[in-house]
C-alpha cells in the first residue's frame, strides 16, 4: 500500500487482512473497503472474496452489496457461484423468498454440470432451497427442488 496507494486490489487485500483480525480491526476493514470501492474495484473474484469476509464478520448487508457489485461486474448474469453466495446472504438476512429466487437461478439456468465442483454448488443450493421453501409453506415447489437435489446427489 505504501508503494501504490491508488491500487484498488491492494486496498481490497488490506481489507481482507483486517477482517481476519476480528472485531478490533473492523473500522480499518471498513475504511479499506471504502477506499477499494472509491478506486473502482471491478474484479468479481475479489468482490466475492470480500463479501465472504464480511459474511464471516456478520455484516450481511455489506456482503450483499459486494455480491451485487460482483454480479454487475460479471455483466448482470453472474456465475452460479456468485448467485448461490447471494442466496446464502439473503437467507442469512431472513429474506427467504428472495434467497429462493437466487437458488432457483442456480438450479434453473445452469442445468446439470458435469464438473463435480459445479454439481456440489448446485446440490448445496438445491438443499438450501428445499429447506427455505418448506419454511415458507411452499410444499409443491419444495418437492420439485428435492427431486433436483436427488438427481444431483446421484451424479456425485
Amino acid at each position: 500500500n505504501l508503494l501504490d496507494n491508488r491500487n484498488c486490489e491492494v486496498w481490497a487485500y488490506q481489507c481482507l487482512i483486517c477482517l481476519q483480525g476480528g472485531p478490533r480491526r473492523a473500522i480499518e476493514a471498513t475504511a479499506a473497503l471504502h477506499q477499494t470501492l472509491r478506486l473502482g474495484l471491478a474484479s468479481p473474484p475479489i468482490l466475492r472474496e470480500l463479501s465472504t469476509g464480511f459474511m464471516a464478520s456478520d455484516k450481511l448487508q455489506v456482503a450483499e452489496d459486494l455480491i451485487r457489485r460482483s454480479l454487475t461486474a460479471e455483466g448482470g448474469k453472474g456465475s452460479f457461484t456468485t448467485r448461490k453466495l447471494l442466496g446464502d446472504v439473503l437467507a442469512g438476512q431472513n429474506l427467504a423468498a428472495k434467497a429462493v429466487d437466487e437458488y432457483k437461478a442456480v438450479l434453473g439456468s445452469m442445468g446439470f454440470e458435469s464438473d463435480a465442483e459445479h454439481s456440489k454448488i448446485q446440490l448445496a443450493a438445491a438443499e438450501r432451497c428445499v429447506s427455505l421453501l418448506q419454511s415458507l409453506g411452499r410444499e409443491e415447489e419444495a418437492k420439485s427442488a428435492s427431486a433436483i437435489a436427488l438427481k444431483l446427489r446421484s451424479t456425485l
